[in-house]
């Protein structure tokens, strides 16, 4: 037996026959951490940016042709898909089948639809075809760095619900319905919505951005 083979195992054998709470660690740095589960899939990845993974369908251009291109738009959801962004600061869950399913983290992708139109710090979750349902925290905006915090709920014809506040100081449940969307709460003087004074209140709008009905309250 070498030394160096005698000092791994007096090492292994020290550790092995400490008391369970004695052998603890204050400090574990790494660029990042990749789960497997029983089958050797990868299931979980964390790191800043996320660890790459060849089993991760968003970014392997082959699988995202092949199960999304034909959905989305063919060639050019292929075109628009070069500019979409993948990595994140965080945490990200993948299914058996290497789709994303939870993102935790900052600077979190975009989802496979469409390109954000910021930097959002959060929670998201997708269905089991990484399409994205839903999601929890504050975005960036790319315009002028101003934020927006909010809840959003989607279903499979896309958005759905949301609870926000918006950076021009409307606080409103948005509700997206085949005819438009419905607001509730406030919506901001000299906002995103032409106030010349705050609204408080219900207002239908029309998908051709006209107000159908409206409510005030104050």
């Amino acid at each position: 037996m070498t030394l160096l083979s005698l000092i791994s195992t007096v090492i292994l054998w020290w550790y092995v026959l400490q008391p369970k709470d004695a052998a603890r660690f204050g400090l574990l740095r790494a660029k990042g951490i990749i789960v497997e589960d029983t089958l050797g899939r990868d299931r979980i990845l964390i790191g800043a940016p996320f660890p790459t993974s060849a089993q991760r369908v968003r970014t392997d251009t082959a699988a995202v042709r092949a199960v999304w291109s034909e959905r989305f738009g063919g060639d050019r959801y292929m075109e628009w898909y070069k500019d979409y962004r993948h990595d994140g600061v965080g945490m990200l869950v993948l299914n058996a089948e290497g789709y994303d399913r939870v993102l935790i983290g900052e600077q979190l992708p975009d989802p496979n639809t469409g390109v954000r139109i910021g930097s959002p710090t959060g929670v998201f979750w997708n269905d089991h075809e990484g399409i994205e349902l839903g999601g929890l925290g504050a975005l960036r905006l790319h315009e002028d760095s101003t934020y927006r915090n909010g809840l959003g709920l989607d279903d499979q014809d896309g958005e759905g619900m949301h609870l926000m506040i918006l950076e021009d100081g409307s606080k409103m449940l948005r509700t997206v319905h085949p005819g438009g969307m419905l607001l509730q709460g406030r919506l901001a003087a000299r906002g995103h919505f032409g106030d010349t004074v705050d609204f408080i209140g219900a207002r239908s709008i029309g998908t051709d951005g006209s107000v159908k009905k409206e409510i005030a309250f104050e």
